[in-house]
């Protein structure tokens, strides 16, 4: 069950970055992946009855941190490092860092999205 829960948690976010990388890129919504990413949410929450809510919460936030930019970039055929422009504090701040050291740091969110929801801390 862990694992059918992970797995709604990255769809949902993938789902959810490509929705929005379509929406930023042609202007139109795509509704078919937002519907997508709300039935993944209900699904997690109907599956979800033997698991603490808090670890779910917690993987999904370590989850989106980890691949959302990662996707969304990609969907718009962007560099996968890219940074934006629209939020003056934090994207200047993740410009100055190495494009290494942000993409380890991804995949450290990713490792304690998987490490939350298998092993209780």
């Amino acid at each position: 069950m862990t694992a059918i829960i992970l797995t709604l948690i990255f769809m949902s976010v993938v789902l959810d970055a490509y929705s929005d990388a379509i929406l930023d890129k042609t202007g139109k919504r795509n509704h078919f992946t937002e519907s997508l990413t709300i039935a993944m949410f209900l699904l997690m929450v109907v599956s979800s009855v033997n698991i603490d809510v808090w670890r779910i919460v917690s993987s999904y936030i370590l989850a989106r941190i980890g691949v959302f930019n990662f996707v969304y970039n990609t969907a718009r055929q962007l560099p996968f490092n890219y940074a934006g422009s629209t939020d003056q504090i934090f994207d200047k701040w993740i410009r100055k860092i190495p494009d290494i050291v942000v993409v380890s740091f991804q995949m450290i969110f990713v490792f304690m999205a998987v490490a939350v929801m298998f092993y209780n801390f």
